[in-house]
């Protein structure tokens, strides 16, 4: 294939290179865990799609993470896409999810299928460990490369092993895919001999650009290896990022992104201020975080505030005044919040269980309380004029001041609830009333839901509708309903759901009766007589029910103890018996059923 000039490879234009950071020794290494493998090929696991080629119009680095979101649908188990080139290409926003752009739009594919990003995660090339980890998985990793005029001096086309040991005056960045490593592959494959074994698989996006000296083959060929110790991707490009993919669903607007000059500052709370531009509903919440080594649970609290402040303003003095006093009412809480660890400077995605609806005008704050300090991520902000940040140390809130990348609020326009599924149904659903005015719900538990919600509405007349009663996570499939009233009749619907993807559930009523009685012993101890003695409830009196066998059941009369006498038994005869409680005008389910044969 004829090799086509990218122009757009020239043009530094996109974010990313602001997001580099300086990681110290360029040499850094941290020694493989028992649980790596000295190789590993994502290509081996069919974890990898076919090679995307560049064309007139494309960009090599929004081809690239296009391939790595298609890696992560295929690692998640949401399906193979194949994403179009000019749409990756139009859409150089995916680098970034954190972005106004990622919170907007999908990325289609060929199929007229969609994906979204959800997050991204980064570990430093550095950090061996770290990014071998995020490879297996999350899939194949993106990094920025940057090419130099003497490249063809590094590049060994035998052995297909690029090594630039100096730092040179460049000519092009390009969009490289990381899909595996040989920690064995020898440093002698290389051109010029670096100062140890080892190297990344890296995959090119196809043809580039026909200034780039990376020869031919190497570009068509696709694949090819880059040593650990290559100065160019450790000294200028420290992060490699796998973009997290999530089905086809998106949010019309992001309150809050930022570009360049990260940077991570501690706290023990993180705030953000914005004014709804329309009828909307929370999503989610993103938070950029640095060094988490360990799990994180957070606390997630909206409040609509009582004031409004000026988004314009250089101080942000009412808001921190505002946010030290909780002068604003909550409307939304959330608790145990789960963040992913990581080494290095990640993306969290949390998706809100309940979808909170908010109305044009309305001034929203929306608080993440950690449960230790974490280092947050500020940036210098992109989208002036929407909202306020701020983060809290050590009980006090302080503003950002410049750099307000702290928390991210993604909604989509009009009041809505999640996606629904219509193929994806729980259908196990039971109700028992074995206790005093409770209703008890038991399903079986779907693998693939990260929770349940629980609806209810009780039957009155046809203008009622359900109502969330709470939300559980995956490994709870029973629920006593303890709100319900005796003599009431209540509708229940258990959901399943993952992430913002909800399916739908079969309907079951129950009526809330008072407690069941069970008959506790039969016996025939006088001629002609069975003695039915009953288990205590609460009750007015007892009925007793009675049936020859294959026949139904009648009544045959009440008793306010514990005992009746059933004096029109027939000796030789087997008799069936039932009881149920009276109290208050209501009646309780019936027994079940026992049998007795009359000998005397």
């Amino acid at each position: 294939m004829k090799r086509r000039v990218i122009a757009a490879l020239l043009i530094l234009t996109l974010i990313f290179s602001g997001l580099m950071f300086s990681v110290g020794n360029s040499d850094a290494y941290v020694k493989a865990s028992s649980g790596l493998p000295e190789k590993y090929d994502l290509r081996d696991y069919n974890l990898v799609t076919p090679l995307r080629f560049v064309s007139t119009g494309d960009n090599s680095r929004a081809i690239t993470i296009a391939q790595s979101l298609e890696s992560n649908a295929l690692k998640a188990g949401w399906g193979k896409f194949e994403l179009e080139n000019n749409n990756a290409a139009d859409r150089q926003w995916t680098q970034f999810p954190y972005s106004d752009y990622t919170a907007k739009f999908l990325i289609k594919g060929t199929s007229d299928e969609y994906i979204r990003i959800k997050e991204a995660f980064g570990s430093s090339i550095a950090s061996r460990d770290s990014l071998k980890n995020q490879i297996m998985t999350y899939g194949s990793a993106c990094v920025d490369f940057w090419i130099y005029k003497d490249g063809k001096d590094y590049y060994n086309e035998e052995t297909k092993a690029l090594y630039q040991s100096k730092d040179n005056s460049h000519l092009a960045k390009i969009g490289f895919e990381i899909i595996g490593w040989d920690d064995n592959f020898s440093k002698d494959n290389f051109a010029t001999t670096p100062s140890g074994d080892g190297a990344w698989i890296v995959r090119t996006p196809g043809e580039v650009n026909t200034y780039c000296p990376i020869p031919e083959d190497l570009m068509n060929g696709g694949y090819f290896y880059l040593s650990y110790y290559d100065c160019n991707i450790l000294k200028r490009n420290r992060f490699a990022y796998s973009y997290i993919a999530a089905p086809g669903e998106y949010q019309d607007f992001n309150y809050q992104y930022g570009s360049s000059d990260c940077e991570k500052c501690n706290a023990t709370s993180a705030a953000i201020y914005f004014k709804a531009i329309a009828d909307q509903t929370l999503t989610s919440i993103l938070v950029g975080t640095y060094d988490v080594n360990d799990t994180i649970y957070a606390t997630i609290r909206v409040y609509k505030c009582r004031n409004e402040y000026d988004t314009n303003s250089e101080s942000n003095i009412d808001f921190v005044n505002d946010l030290n006093s909780r002068n604003m009412d909550l409307i939304y809480e959330e608790s145990g919040v789960k963040m992913r660890p990581g080494e290095e400077k990640q993306f969290n995605a949390l998706e809100l269980r309940n979808m909170v609806n908010i109305n044009k005008g309305d001034n929203i704050a929306v608080i993440i309380d950690f449960n230790r300090r974490v280092d947050v991520v500020t940036a210098v902000t992109t989208q002036k004029g929407h909202n306020r940040t701020c983060i809290c140390d050590d009980g006090k809130w302080k503003d950002c001041g410049d750099k307000p990348l702290v928390i991210s609020v993604r909604v989509r326009n009009g009041h809505n609830k999640k996606i629904v599924d219509g193929g994806w149904v729980l259908d196990s659903l039971n109700i028992k009333n074995n206790e005093e005015s409770k209703l008890t719900l038991t399903w079986n538990r779907d693998k693939n839901a990260e929770g349940y919600d629980i609806y209810r509405k009780e039957i009155k007349n046809t203008k009622t509708v359900y109502t969330l009663v709470t939300t559980v996570d995956n490994s709870v499939t029973k629920y006593t309903d303890t709100k319900v009233k005796l003599g009431c009749t209540y509708s229940y619907k258990v959901v399943p759901f993952s992430g913002n993807r909800e399916g739908t559930s079969i309907e079951k009523t129950a009526e809330v009766k008072i407690a069941a009685p069970y008959i506790k012993k039969l016996e025939n101890t006088t001629a002609g007589q069975v003695k039915i003695t009953c288990s205590v409830v609460k009750r007015d009196s007892y009925s007793i029910y009675r049936a020859d066998p294959g026949k139904a059941y009648k009544w045959i009369g009440n008793t306010k103890t514990t005992v009746f006498i059933d004096k029109n038994a027939k000796k030789g005869a087997s008799y069936y018996y039932k009881v149920r409680a009276n109290r208050d005008g209501k009646q309780s389910n019936l027994s079940a059923g026992k049998k007795i044969t009359v000998t005397k």
